[in-house]
């Protein structure tokens, strides 16, 4: 049995396909599957090419790992450690490209105030970052970039968001958070997030050129803040951005959102409420004048006090529904649960 069950050994192209799987540049579906005679959008086409020109351009694919901090003061090169009481501390990189934060654990941060020291890693005009194997434990926020191109988030674990929001001071917190300048290249990919408390956005790209949600499990346990979402596009007019393959158990107000910008893919998500559970509002939510929005197979099950409530598209932009299910009575809890 090779790397994806759905490739049988006679596969004329089997040694490819393990290939690109061995390197890295091709990780297949949710399921683990290849899904070899499904057609090649052109995001998967960039995400390919994208690993594969880390795989052969050196000044990409060899990343420099994160130095141990220092116990105060600064590494240089534009990269500064601000020295915390909690082991590791949190860890503020600017200007830093080519750097990979790896295999720490952030554990009881909570917001004392609302100046942002509550953030575990927080990226400031940086190129080039991945952020991954880390575990966030009872933090107010995990991640927050801002001016940012090719950040990548990928096989993180987080148990407990306290807030607040980076981008919004008096709210809670988010797991990931595009903010200020313009963010392009973002991944955010196969993250498994449990909230545990009130949360804002939970993945949310606030004004950002180009990012994608990815295979992520999320569950926000529905204790959100009024306007709070699982996922989040095109809030604060970003463009280009897709949700793709996400599990979303009780995320709060809002399963899947989008507001303003243009060009957004909604694709093969589930989101699943039921109930009711505190906050449930709707599962999909498209409103305040985005434009060519697309949802594709998307499934649902969202109960609020009065019913079920799979959708609701306000504003306009919507230009393509095809293959949805808003309210999927096939689904349960185990479509949606997962281990930390």
């Amino acid at each position: 049995m090779g790397q994806f069950p759905d490739v049988p050994e006679d596969n004329v192209f089997i040694d490819d396909i393990e290939w690109l799987a061995e390197k890295g540049i091709t990780t297949g579906d949710n399921e683990g599957n290849f899904r070899p005679k499904d057609p090649v959008r052109r995001e998967h086409m960039a995400a390919f090419l994208r690993r594969t020109v880390r795989l052969v351009q050196p000044d990409l694919a060899e990343r420099d790992p994160l130095p141990e901090p220092p116990p105060t003061g600064e590494w240089g090169d534009g990269v500064a450690f601000l020295n915390r009481p909690e082991h590791p501390g949190q860890y503020i990189l600017e200007g830093a490209r080519n750097v990979i934060i790896e295999g720490f654990k952030f554990t009881n941060r909570p917001a004392v105030d609302t100046t942002n020291r509550h953030v575990c890693i927080w990226l400031v005009n940086c190129r080039d970052i991945v952020i991954r194997y880390n575990d966030f434990q009872n933090v107010g926020q995990p991640i927050a970039v801002a001016g940012c191109t090719g950040i990548t988030v990928h096989h993180n674990r987080v148990d407990g968001i306290t807030g607040p929001s980076t981008r919004v001071g008096n709210q809670q917190g988010n797991f990931f958070q595009t903010t200020g300048a313009t963010n392009r290249d973002i991944v955010v990919e196969r993250n498994k997030i449990r909230a545990r408390g009130d949360t804002e956005d939970i993945i949310s790209f606030w004004g950002a050129d180009g990012a994608a949600a990815l295979y992520n499990w999320i569950d926000g346990e529905g204790w959100s803040s009024a306007s709070g979402t699982g996922i989040i596009l095109g809030d604060g007019g970003g463009n280009n951005q897709v949700a793709i393959g996400n599990r979303l158990r009780h995320p709060g107000q809002v399963g899947l959102q989008c507001v303003e910008g243009d060009n957004f893919l909604f694709e093969d998500n589930i989101v699943w409420s039921t109930g009711p559970h505190p906050g449930a509002n709707t599962g999909v939510t498209t409103w305040d004048g985005p434009t060519n929005v697309h949802y594709r197979n998307n499934r649902v099950l969202y109960e609020r006090a009065d019913g079920y409530s799979g959708y609701w598209f306000g504003g306009g932009g919507v230009v393509e529904v095809v293959g949805n299910n808003w309210e999927d009575h096939s689904l349960t809890e185990a479509d949606v649960a997962f281990e930390l």
